[in-house]
């Protein structure tokens, strides 16, 4: 009867004919190149809160002016960022399919097959966005990983590898050891491509979901930014993440603790949550430069969920940043930033491809009410508009820059990963 039960529950590795291999061993010599580089999660389970706006834009920001080399990934199935990023994206979903580890699904992919083959694994293969020679005018560096529909794929592959309160029962299958490194191959394959292309920063920009794939990457984050948006929506949603992360908290810590004394773990999956960097409140309404009477109500919801509520149950999950006072720990506060709705300027920034606060006067195109193209005047007053956002990304690139400095310093970042269990 035994074995029947066992046959029947290896039914479904069929499923996944390349994931398994029989009489699976842990290699005595497997490993990645990781020289520590923080990766950092713009995180929201809500969509329209401006989660790749941020991403793009604070990164481009960090490249340009502060001469940090960052790899910026697209971790939605949308592929918004990819599209934003590269305007090749926009008119084939399929352009980076003859590349190999060309996009995150690939990457992933690539890496689970060096596990199985018991070989190095290789970095991802990125991308120049269409704004690279410009962030990259004073030593910078901007890079993409793009994105890939095929994301969803993994899915169903996680949902094995990530599931705790089954974990004894797979044990029992047959090759069950591959599967269950699919936890550790997203964090591994970034740590390959931080290192091959000496990042200071990885990027994430995620989708707005809670499933299996955005659950692994965010137990595979160091940091996390969490953007949200003053609207109807916001106290419910903020309310939600709570309940989502401590959920998640606790699964990471349980699963790390079985899966990384595994005999068959060759990926370790990371046993600590992300640390908390700050807020982005997104998409403000202005009145005569201020935010409209709905816009402040919004806000002071946002700040109150947050100050008095939020960074408390982040402080009991481990998720704050500390630093040392003496023979103390104190906590690090996070930052604050808030952006004012980008109007009708976003999508003439859309349309050319550039950051709205970086955007060539030779290269804005419009037309007026009456369809006539905008004159020289008119090119250089949306400019002037744009260039007011500046600031803003300015502020937040600067405060993150410092904290992961302050916490490198501290040697909190910066060292290698336990990452790989020999």
């Amino acid at each position: 009867m035994a074995s029947e039960q066992k046959q029947e529950d290896s039914s479904w590795l069929s499923y996944f004919p390349s994931l398994f291999t029989s009489g699976w061993e842990a290699p005595e010599q497997f490993g990645y190149a990781d020289e520590g580089t923080p990766i950092i999660n713009f995180f929201a389970h809500k969509g329209g809160v401006g989660k790749t706006t941020s991403c793009y834009y604070i990164a481009y920001m960090l490249a340009k002016k502060y001469k940090k080399n960052i790899i910026v990934i697209d971790g939605d199935a949308q592929c918004t960022l990819t599209e934003a990023m590269c305007q090749k994206a926009q008119w084939s979903e399929n352009w980076r399919n003859d590349v190999p580890r060309g996009d995150i699904y690939s990457a992933i992919m690539a890496t689970h097959e060096a596990v199985v083959n018991q070989t190095k694994i290789q970095p991802a293969e990125l991308v120049k966005p269409d704004r690279f020679k410009e962030a990259s005018a004073n030593g910078g560096g901007l890079w993409l990983l793009p994105g890939s529909l095929r994301l969803s794929i993994i899915e169903r592959q996680l949902s094995y590898g990530q599931d705790i309160q089954n974990r004894g029962s797979l044990n029992t299958i047959d090759g069950f050891g591959s599967l269950s490194n699919t936890v550790g191959e997203f964090r591994a394959m970034v740590r390959a491509t931080a290192a091959h292309y000496k990042a200071d920063m990885v990027f994430l920009d995620v989708g707005p979901s809670i499933a299996e794939v955005n659950k692994n990457f965010f137990w595979s984050s160091d940091y996390f930014v969490l953007p949200c948006a003053p609207d109807a929506y916001t106290k419910t949603s903020l309310a939600t993440l709570e309940s989502v992360l401590t959920h998640w908290t606790v699964e990471q810590e349980k699963l790390a603790a079985v899966h990384n004394n595994s005999s068959e773990c060759i990926l370790q999956l990371k046993p600590t949550p992300p640390k908390f960097l700050g807020i982005v409140v997104n998409r403000i309404q202005l009145h005569q430069g201020k935010p409209v009477k709905a816009a402040k109500f919004y806000i002071n919801i946002i700040q109150q969920v947050v100050t008095l509520k939020l960074a408390d149950k982040f402080d009991r999950l481990g998720m704050l940043r500390k630093k040392m006072s003496g023979t103390e720990q104190q906590q690090t506060p996070f930052f604050w930033s808030y952006i004012p709705d980008f109007l009708r300027a976003m999508q003439i920034s859309q349309r050319i491809g550039y950051p709205i606060y970086d955007m060539p006067v030779d290269k804005i195109t419009d037309v007026d009410k009456e369809g006539n193209i905008v004159t020289a005047s008119d090119r250089k007053q949306i400019k002037a508009r744009g260039d007011k956002f500046a600031p803003n990304y300015d502020a937040i690139a600067k405060s993150m820059a410092l904290a992961l400095d302050e916490d490198r310093l501290a040697g909190y970042i910066g060292t290698a990963d336990a990452g790989m269990q020999m």
